[in-house]
């Protein structure tokens, strides 16, 4: 538990969140081993686990059909790295996730189911509230991230229109 704690607290979610706090949150999940190609989300599911990543690395993509050569074709979205959330998306707005989630390396994972994580929020407000804006500061990243991306498509430079 100490050095599930320890990764924690270092990473954005936890951010500014009490260490006690910290500690109880991870009482109620659990840590997990995956396999390289390990799939933690299917797109337009709806997932019922929340996970953080302690170690590894995660491919996110929109996946382009089913054929043999389908992996080829399918639109990279980012490469998740020791610290970031998967679900956090399908977890704030109750809807299916928008992308598939896999290991593209063996990888360790903080796993919390959906209903503990919301009552343990409704029970310890304070952690609640650094835990939901530092996830919403991940997903102002995200988006900012996506913006940039975009940018590289345009056929001008958008800093011209100003």
């Amino acid at each position: 538990m100490e050095d599930t704690l320890n990764r924690l607290i270092q990473i954005p979610a936890m951010r500014d969140c009490a260490q006690d706090d910290v500690r109880k949150f991870i009482a109620q999940g659990e840590c997990c081993e995956l396999d390289s190609g390990t799939c933690l989300v299917n797109i337009n599911q709806i997932i019922d686990k929340f996970y953080i990543l302690l170690d590894g690395s995660l491919r996110v993509y929109l996946p382009q059909g089913s054929t043999d050569n389908a992996k080829e074709r399918d639109i990279e979205l980012a490469t998740l790295e020791p610290g970031q959330c998967v679900g956090e998306f399908s977890f704030i707005d109750k809807k299916p996730t928008s992308a598939t989630v896999i290991t593209s390396k063996p990888c360790r994972c903080f796993v919390i189911g959906t209903s503990k994580l919301e009552a343990f929020l409704d029970e310890h407000q304070d952690f609640a509230r650094c835990f939901y804006y530092n996830l919403l500061a991940g997903v102002i990243d995200h988006a900012r991230e996506g913006n940039e991306n975009q940018q590289k498509f345009l056929p001008w430079d958008y800093h011209d229109l100003w």
